[in-house]
């Protein structure tokens, strides 16, 4: 039930759209989409580079009927050893069905768990909407002032935000050239918190700040994912009234075809995933549009790229293959990848 509340309409919720700092939200078309999953890494590497990556809420579902007065509280405190896990997060929910009223009393000061009786279907539907809007809501409101904290940072001298590889090397901080790379790496991740909040066209902005300034310092990783996120946006925003469908796409193409060029620049074994998964989801807006002629060119070098993962991550790909060709009527080509 909670799993089909994935789409939310930004006017269902309590949204303040003239106190809120993200000013361009489209508060009455906008809307909140949830990705729900059973299980996720703890820790993603990316997660710096990609703040979508990133785990941002965790809910919890007890079926306390029939179960031990104490079973709530064990419930609980496995539910908080879990979601204490994602470093990340910046809300949870835990819905308790059909508590015992000792249990539910003493988990009603806590505003994480919401307590639900037995209800018919309709009524308990209708609740459900409720609580998880209230959870968008309080999710909308936290992203809101971590944007605000850090626009109001971006002047300050910030730690350094690091994609995996840089771990591993012996880097300076202090360094004037690499501190330089912070501007242009921190406007990327605003710009990320601008998306996730529903605001496309104030994160646009702030990829356009970001792209130039890891252009100018040669920071290729961040170019091109300030790129293919820009891309995104201008696929989420109205098309300008001077451009047709065809010329927007266009231009979304040129430039995710930048962002793949700027992936493959960086010659570390673990930025090839994410120069694969850009060609990917070119390859599927492509396939959208009917240019299958491009995508057949576009997809000529995974198969080689594929060669160099491990099994564990090539067959994933190959079956996300198989898929596209599959979804341009090229079924031989599909087999193929399946077999």
């Amino acid at each position: 039930l909670i799993s089909q509340i994935a789409s939310i309409p930004l006017s269902e919720i309590n949204v303040d759209a003239a106190g809120s700092a993200l000013r361009n939200r489209d508060v009455e078309s906008g809307r909140v989409r949830f990705k729900y999953v059973h299980e996720a890494d703890p820790r993603d590497d990316w997660a710096d580079l990609h703040f979508h990556r990133r785990v941002l809420g965790v809910i919890g579902v007890v079926d306390c009927k029939g179960t031990p007065a104490n079973a709530m509280n064990t419930a609980y405190a496995e539910f908080h050893a879990t979601f204490s896990k994602y470093t990340h997060v910046l809300d949870v929910r835990c819905f308790a069905f059909e508590p015992d009223m000792a249990s539910a009393e003493e988990q009603s000061n806590d505003k994480h768990v919401i307590v639900i009786p037995d209800q018919g279907v309709d009524h308990l539907r209708f609740y459900m909407t409720t609580m998880v809007n209230d959870y968008a809501s309080s999710l909308l409101k936290i992203l809101e002032s971590l944007y605000q904290a850090k626009q109001h940072d971006k002047g300050e001298r910030q730690s350094m935000l690091h994609v995996p590889f840089e771990h591993t090397l012996a880097i300076d901080e202090s360094n004037k050239n690499f501190r330089k790379r912070t501007v242009g790496r921190m406007e990327k991740l605003i710009g990320d918190i601008c998306l996730v909040a529903g605001s496309p066209y104030d994160a646009q902005l702030c990829y356009l700040s970001a792209a130039e300034a890891a252009r100018t310092n040669n920071d290729w990783m961040w170019l091109a994912a300030a790129l293919e996120a820009w891309s995104c946006t201008v696929l989420l925003l109205p098309l300008p009234r001077d451009m047709a469908r065809e010329e927007t796409f266009d231009v979304i193409e040129s430039k995710y075809l930048n962002a793949i060029s700027y992936y493959g620049k960086v010659r570390e074994p673990s930025a090839m995933a994410l120069e694969l998964e850009a060609m990917l989801r070119l390859a599927r807006l492509l396939v959208g549009f009917g240019r299958h002629t491009q995508v057949a060119t576009l997809l000529q070098p995974v198969t080689l790229m594929a060669a160099k993962l491990d099994e564990g991550d090539s067959i994933p790909l190959m079956c996300t293959l198989a898929l596209i060709y599959d979804s341009m009527r090229h079924h031989r080509k599909a087999a193929f990848f399946f077999r």
